[in-house]
């Protein structure tokens, strides 16, 4: 039995859909193992974003030794990008995640952290892809003339953010509170690109493993 609380999360994409059958497996799985729900959290919204009312509730409350129970992970989130970012500050703020369709992706055990450990490796992969592709792209746009980099963030916010993961914070949850790819964040605390203009003054050497 948990020893903190259990807290259970639900999704639907818009506000017509129903989150009942979600509801009632969260509610039954949680009687079943931990004979208790203790509190039930319900989003009516996008999972593109993780940026959803009822999910930054019961995150802000969470606590080590709480658990959270989720039908599967894609009601988490819809990118790996996002679900591994999101597991893996639960994982390092000790709260645990019960996904009721897809037990492998528990971190209870090996097989759990197994299964992240490649679902992380496979994220890498992807994104060296997506961003080998997009260097391509701006090298043939600088070619033609017709790039111009953009910047997703004011230096006050990029100053936060230096500040911030000095003080610990991960870059994955950085990119979920400002609302940016972890890629901007990597370049923001290495002072990469834009971010290391005297517009930005940007700190090299700031990194955290």
């Amino acid at each position: 039995m948990s020893p903190g609380q259990i807290l259970g999360y639900a999704r639907v994409s818009s506000a017509d859909q129903h989150a009942d059958r979600q509801l009632d497996a969260i509610t039954n799985f949680s009687t079943r193992e931990y004979s208790r729900l203790d509190m039930l959290y319900v989003d009516k919204a996008s999972g593109k974003s993780m940026q959803r009312p009822q999910f930054m509730e019961m995150d802000r409350f969470a606590r080590a030794g709480d658990t959270v129970v989720i039908h599967s992970p894609d009601r988490l989130a819809r990118s790996l990008k996002d679900l591994i970012a999101q597991l893996d500050d639960w994982r390092e703020r000790s709260i645990e995640v019960r996904f009721i369709t897809q037990p492998a992706f528990d971190q209870q055990d090996a097989t759990g952290n197994l299964t992240l450990q490649i679902l992380g490796a496979v994220s890498e992969f992807e994104r060296a892809l997506i961003l080998e592709r997009q260097r391509e792209g701006i090298a043939a746009a600088k070619a033609r003339g017709k790039y111009k980099e953009t910047r997703k963030l004011t230096p006050e916010q990029a100053a936060e953010i230096r500040a911030k993961h000095i003080n610990g914070v991960k870059r994955g949850r950085l990119a979920q509170d400002y609302s940016v790819s972890g890629s901007t964040i990597y370049n923001v605390v290495r002072g990469r690109g834009i971010y290391g203009t005297s517009e930005y003054g940007a700190a090299r050497g700031t990194e955290v493993v």
